[in-house]
Order: C-alpha cells, then sequence, then structure tokens
C-alpha cells in the first residue's frame, strides 16, 4: 500500500498465516490458516467458497483428561491422530452442512480442532495419553468439501480416508499455532 506521496506504508501483519494447496484425486483442495489473537481460523475448500463456518470449542474437564493418539489404520492410510473426546463442542456460525454430509463433516471439524487442541505433530507417540494446555482458543473452521458421490465408482470409503488424510496432513502443515 502506498499514500497519495506514493510512500510504501505496509507493515508487517501480526497475525500468522499459512496455506496449502494440492491435488486430492484430481480435486483441487486448499487448506488455509489464520492464527488470531482469540481464535484459530481455519478454511479447507474442494469449491474455491468458504463453506459452512463452525466454531470448535472444548469444555475444561475434557482439557483436565488429556488425550490419546490412535495407530492410525491397518493398511497405512490414515496415519496415528489425535482422538477427538466426544464433548467437544460444535457450534454452526454460518451455514449448514446438508443433513446427509454431517456426520463426515462432523468428524473433519472434530479431528481438524483436534490437530490444534493437542498441539499434534507428527511425531506424537501413539497410544499414549498427552496432556492440553489450559487456555485453549476456539477453532473456527470452514469446510467445503465435495460430496463423496462426485469421486468416480471406486472404492468410495479408501477414497473418503485417502481425502480425509490428505487434508488432515495439509493441516498439519498449515500449523500456526
Amino acid at each position: 500500500m502506498s499514500d497519495s506521496k506514493g510512500k510504501n506504508n505496509a507493515i508487517d501483519s501480526p497475525i500468522l498465516v499459512r496455506q496449502s494447496a494440492r491435488l486430492i484425486e484430481g480435486i483441487h483442495t486448499e487448506v488455509v490458516a489464520q492464527a488470531f489473537s482469540d481464535r484459530i481460523l481455519i478454511v479447507v475448500t474442494q469449491t474455491g467458497k468458504m463453506g459452512s463456518l463452525t466454531q470448535i470449542t472444548m469444555p475444561l474437564a475434557s482439557i483436565e483428561h488429556g488425550f490419546e493418539v490412535s495407530s492410525g489404520s491397518e493398511d497405512g492410510v490414515v496415519p496415528p491422530l489425535p482422538v477427538p473426546p466426544t464433548s467437544l463442542q460444535l457450534t454452526s456460525l454460518l451455514s449448514s452442512t446438508p443433513s446427509d454430509l454431517r456426520p463426515l463433516f462432523d468428524t473433519y471439524l472434530s479431528q481438524i480442532a483436534m490437530l490444534f487442541f493437542s498441539r499434534f505433530t507428527s511425531n506424537s507417540s501413539q497410544g499414549c495419553l498427552k496432556t492440553l494446555e489450559q487456555n485453549q482458543k476456539p477453532v473456527v473452521v470452514g469446510l467445503a468439501l465435495l460430496p463423496p458421490s462426485n469421486f468416480n465408482n471406486q472404492d468410495e470409503t479408501f477414497r473418503e480416508r485417502f481425502r480425509f488424510s490428505e487434508i488432515m496432513k495439509m493441516v498439519l502443515e498449515c500449523k500456526v499455532w
């Protein structure tokens, strides 16, 4: 930005932003993460749209209990990830998820939030109980995924697990926490 005298007034932003893009099963997928002082924003899109916005919070009782890390899938498609507690609170902020996609989207939302809440890294050890930080910011997730029916007629379950795994890897690449 420059003012009327042509001087450059640009300053460094205090808001950390990271972005990742790749083709997943031939579908352009983007993840953008921003760290604001009061919350984290993560947008995952395969449509170029913001999608439905959901805020995810974790009750203090869940923070005190810690979390476990899964062992991942036997076939290696899904890597070890933190296990989301059932007590995560998902609050729809803008738009809504089609009812037939609600369970799938809730799975994505909970897992994305747990990556932040757990400060998860790909080096985290599996199967053991980990502690959580006491002061957790809410996570706002924008999710705009193509429905699984847009996949070809190959094994839909395998392809969805692959997409899930790739998106979680992208979220970890965009860590702003």
